[in-house]
């Protein structure tokens, strides 16, 4: 009889494809952790970690870690900031490619159908794991960010009040236990961000843990929150050790660290020095990764996802820029980790900063200084003569991948006016200056006495003495004068003093100076109000003529700035267009502050 062929053939050859397809996911299932951590501690310097050769014994926790898994000797952050690092961690991504270069407002990654790449919750998500990250702090809130994509539950915090100095944080211990809550409220394999802040500043600490609230911005109290920071972590290790989660795939990461006083730098953000670029970078994942490795080469955070992706078995999306540790034989690979800081730029119009490390050279594009550092040397924070190769680095790949285009563009993000730990940004800075703009601007390495005084400033005011603040910020402009956030701060010193009609001027004048944001432009109209409610002739017309500036140059008004606008013209007489302000504040957002205002504002302009 001849042999049956055609669809049954056909058939035989569905099922064996269905029954390989299937044995390959029993066996990736097999090797995959039931739960795979990714544990970042906000503001964590290596050098504060045992496993990383600190005899201070602040980490017990994180340090029997090391001992289960692989320390990274000379990993690096992408940026020392806390939304650029951990949008790097998530993505796979440098910032130029994600796009978050900073902490400002009014940027977030784009919604998955936007951009052709995908976030390691968004991976692990298509592969049937459950997903959830428990987020510290104001500043990774996922309406800001957009770092909550494929995550099924995002426990974020609210956000900083207006006018806040620092942001809004949740107690590390809090967030593991919510975390802990979440993990064994199913049995399916899941993913798992916690965010730790504790270490950043305010540093306060609860007791035992907690140095007092004389040491709030003082070292003592930095490594009493590295302490507390580390009990949280094992205080999680526990929680999965008890659910039966022994053999959880466990990452710990920083997302920066802290300067502490060092090369003039009192926190993060501005420079790209050692104390701030070096964080601990731990993998523990039983029976996946052999225990007691100390691993040299430099490695950066931006491969945190692939790694994670590759450890759980699953194909590596084409589009992530890291590459993952532990596959073919790639940590032999000469990795050359990149870093840069728009900070400075951005909140002070000081230079862009950007680095490459090549094995143990750091070469830094300062602006008007470029720098070479032997980070194996006995002084690895003393720069070198750079020489014609370092040139052409800095030139030619360094300033290639800083001008990197991202891979799709950033998204509006709500447009919270609010406090935070960090100065805040003047301009959308996303575009990177020519080389020979930004090295015409001042170096962030030469202005750490301004940033200094304008912090001693800002915590003058927050206390309640706003003639001091004036003089600091007066004295900063002397010193600085092209310096946005210095006349900003003064003019808000002058709004608190009661002086109206200097602080509108002032803030017109931040603005010329390149706080180009909608929150100029609402502080403008408001004191512009309050200075012509108490008789200045002229303020009116002042404020008005520049908010027709203000449009010109494509920065929108919020609700409220709508509103004093309304206010304004209602005083030179123009009470249709007052009107017509008035049903433009009514169709933006509705907040209770607003409704507020809106109710004030009709009851004059009756």
């Amino acid at each position: 009889m001849k042999p049956r062929s055609g669809p049954v053939a056909v058939t035989v050859i569905i099922l064996v494809a269905i029954g390989l397809s299937l044995l390959a996911i029993q066996l990736r299932a097999s090797r995959a952790p039931p739960g795979i951590v990714l544990v970042s501690i906000d503001t964590l310097r290596a050098d504060r970690v045992g496993a990383y050769g600190s005899s201070a014994g602040l980490t017990p926790n994180l340090d029997r870690l090391a001992a289960t898994g692989v320390v990274f000797e000379s990993a690096w952050t992408t940026a020392p900031l806390t939304v650029p690092a951990h949008a790097s961690m998530l993505t796979g991504l440098l910032p130029p490619l994600h796009g978050l270069r900073t902490n400002a407002r009014g940027h977030r990654l784009p919604a998955a159908t936007a951009r052709p790449y995908a976030t390691v919750a968004e991976i692990f998500r298509r592969e049937n794991y459950r997903t959830a990250a428990f987020v510290s702090a104001s500043v990774l809130r996922g309406a800001r960010t957009g770092l909550d994509a494929g995550f099924d539950v995002y426990d974020d915090v609210a956000r900083a009040a207006p006018g806040a100095l620092h942001d809004t944080e949740r107690d590390g211990v809090e967030t593991v236990t919510a975390a802990l809550d979440w993990v064994n409220s199913d049995e399916r394999p899941f993913f798992l961000w916690v965010h730790l802040f504790d270490p950043h500043t305010p540093y306060d600490a609860p007791p035992p843990w907690g140095a007092g609230s004389a040491h709030t911005n003082d070292v003592e109290g930095y490594d009493a929150e590295v302490r507390y920071a580390d009990h949280a972590l094992g205080l999680l290790r526990d929680g999965l050790n008890e659910a039966g989660l022994g053999d959880a795939l466990i990452v710990v990461v920083s997302d920066h660290g802290e300067a502490l006083g060092a090369h003039g730098e009192a926190t993060h953000g501005y420079l790209l020095h050692e104390e701030t670029l070096h964080v601990p970078f731990v993998i523990s994942a039983p029976g996946l990764v052999a225990e007691g490795q100390r691993r040299r080469e430099p490695v950066s955070v931006g491969d945190v996802a692939p790694t994670l992706v590759t450890l759980a078995g699953i194909a590596l999306p084409p589009m992530m820029a890291g590459r993952p540790l532990f596959a073919g034989g790639s940590h032999r690979e000469e990795r050359v980790p990149y870093a840069e800081s728009l900070y400075g730029y951005e909140t002070s119009r000081w230079a862009q900063v950007f680095a490459l490390r090549l094995g143990d050279q750091k070469i830094v594009d300062a602006g008007p200084r470029t720098l070479v550092f032997d980070l194996a040397s006995g002084s690895p924070d003393t720069p070198l003569p750079p020489d014609a190769e370092v040139k052409r680095i800095v030139e030619e790949e360094l300033r290639r991948i800083a001008g990197l285009p991202p891979l799709a563009p950033p998204a509006e993000s709500d447009a919270e006016i609010a406090g935070g730990s960090y100065w805040s940004a003047t301009a959308r800075g996303d575009g990177i200056l020519p080389r020979a703009e930004n090295a015409a601007l001042p170096s962030p390495y030469d202005r750490m006495d301004v940033a200094r005084r304008m912090d001693a400033g800002r915590s003058q005011l927050s206390s309640g003495n706003a003639r001091e603040a004036e003089r600091t910020f007066r004295e900063v402009i002397v010193s600085d004068p092209d310096n946005p956030q210095a006349h900003r701060w003064l003019a808000r010193s002058l709004q608190a003093l009661g002086d109206f009609s200097e602080a509108a001027s002032v803030f017109r004048t931040a603005f010329t100076k390149g706080w180009r944001h909608t929150d100029c432009i609402t502080k403008a109209l408001y004191v512009g109000v309050r200075a012509a409610s108490a008789g200045g002739s002229d303020e009116a017309e002042l404020a008005l003529s520049f908010l027709k500036t203000a449009r010109g140059q494509d920065i929108r008004q919020d609700g409220p700035g709508f509103v004093f606008e309304a206010l304004l013209l209602h005083r030179v007489g123009q009470t249709a267009e007052a009107r017509r302000a008035l049903d433009n504040a009514r169709s933006e957002p509705e907040t209770a502050r607003l409704t507020k205002l809106i109710e004030g504002a009709e009851g004059v302009l009756r």
